[in-house]
């Protein structure tokens, strides 16, 4: 394979993973025709192009698939529309793609995609199913027809419940539940599900429409919206998981409230496992803060449990109630759906701050420079150096370990420092790096994390 070749082929690697996503974002077909296909009417309601067309010569075409990436050449099939029942409203190229169906020129085809329009064209692209010859297409069009002058969709569906937490295994299905939809149009509905979970709501204009369970307790989830097309099904089968909850107060050693991040850390169910769970939450101005969503399980909570401590949250891990010995943290047992409310957290004593007076200096001469700020279990930060010599100021937390490094943005390229690792004091440090290394441009906007990921 030539370069050419390899980089064509990345590309269309690169087209057919960015369609793969979109289709799986898009909802699941739960209700299936006898054969296991689905059927016209949600083949309709998923997609925004259908329609039938005469197929021509396949030919080569440039196209720049992203901003930041080259222009690239592909094989297209120009479609001449016979029949549009949606969204053909321009002239169309069926992108061939390995392994689909190849088409035969002067053959007419029943086409279902999506209307991707790269950068530089003012054609649409459609990437979807396999088309289907005309002439194996007769129950569709059958249903194309008269439903492509129907001004309203339809959304079916069955609610089943997710009791371990891994939305591709879920449980049984919820009956009894009323499920309202709505759309920021006025259009408002509701339904209850049957015996085995199913639903369906007919005469929904076309257009965004916000699904909203109203689920029995100790089950949770959260509004979600799914595309109506006029004419169309769109199958939406939401999953409930269970809603355990972890709720309490986190405050200072006195009494005032704590209110920034709380952590919460599932435990292992075996030694030397991976926590299934790690999250963080915001307490409120009372040091309020609740988990939701959690599935049965022992879990831990506390302060800086997922991060290293700084100077805004200068503590040690501390652990409910209120250690920062690990093997006297108390775990929280949380059952099927149940609620652990009253695990108040008390912080430890605050850590000594510091602070750290880094100077940039270059041989490559000034230029756009940064302080870049690494902890030893954090996110990196930028501090910008507003005059050339002058120092930047870095306050820090003692016993924390900081990884830090220069970087100088120049016309003639970029320039950094070596990684640095320092502990902080409760003093003042004083530091000199020198971005003298030339390095590759960084994205924009990514200054600091390109520095540490080299």
């Amino acid at each position: 394979m030539t370069t050419s070749d390899s980089r064509a082929h990345l590309s269309l690697c690169r087209v057919v993973a960015t369609a793969a996503t979109l289709m799986a974002l898009a909802p699941t077909p739960r209700l299936l025709a006898q054969d296991g296909e689905t059927t016209p009417c949600e083949r309709y309601g998923t997609v925004p192009v259908t329609f039938v067309g005469v197929a021509g010569e396949p030919v080569r075409r440039w196209f720049r698939i992203a901003p930041d990436i080259g222009r690239e050449q592909f094989l297209v099939t120009p479609m001449t529309i016979t029949r549009n029942y949606r969204g053909a409203d321009a002239p169309v190229l069926y992108l061939n793609l390995p392994g689909v169906v190849t088409l035969k020129p002067g053959r007419s085809y029943l086409v279902y995609g999506d209307n991707t329009t790269f950068g530089n064209a003012r054609e649409i692209i459609t990437l979807g199913a396999e088309p289907k010859d005309i002439e194996q297409a007769a129950d569709e069009l059958a249903f194309l027809d008269p439903a492509s002058s129907n001004i309203f969709g339809t959304i079916h569906g069955t609610l089943m419940t997710d009791p371990s937490g891994e939305s591709s295994s879920p449980g049984a299905p919820l009956s009894g539940v009323t499920i309202r939809f709505s759309s920021d149009t006025g259009f408002f509905a509701q339904a209850t599900t049957d015996d085995r979970g199913q639903y369906t709501v007919s005469g929904i204009p076309e257009g965004r429409v916000w699904i909203e369970p109203l689920l029995p307790d100790g089950w949770l989830m959260s509004a979600r919206s799914v595309q109506a097309r006029s004419g169309g099904c769109t199958p939406f089968s939401p999953v409930a998981r269970l809603n355990g909850r972890i709720r309490g107060r986190a405050v200072r050693q006195d009494g005032t409230p704590w209110t920034w991040l709380v952590d919460l850390v599932r435990v292992a169910s075996r030694p030397g496992t991976r926590t299934a769970r790690q999250e963080s939450v915001r307490a409120n101005e009372y040091g309020e803060f609740e988990f939701v969503g959690l599935q049965p399980g022992a879990y831990l909570v506390g302060v800086n449990l997922l991060r290293a401590p700084d100077a805004g949250a200068p503590y040690p891990p501390t652990y409910y109630p209120g250690t920062t010995n690990r093997d006297e943290a108390m775990t929280i047992v949380v059952g099927t759906g149940t609620l652990r409310g009253g695990i108040d957290v008390t912080l430890s004593t605050p850590m000594p701050n510091g602070r750290m007076d880094v100077r940039v200096l270059s041989t490559a001469g000034p230029g756009e420079a940064w302080v870049c700020v690494q902890t030893n279990g954090g996110g990196a930060g930028g501090y910008p150096v507003r005059q050339p010599g002058e120092a930047v100021t870095v306050a820090v937390v003692k016993g924390v370990t900081y990884g830090i490094v220069a970087h100088v943005d120049r016309p003639d390229g970029h320039f950094e420092s070596d990684v640095v690792e320092v502990i902080g004091t409760s003093g003042r440090q004083v530091l000199t790096l020198r971005a003298n290394t030339r390095v590759k441009p960084h994205p924009a906007g990514d200054t600091c994390h390109s520095a540490f990921a080299r």
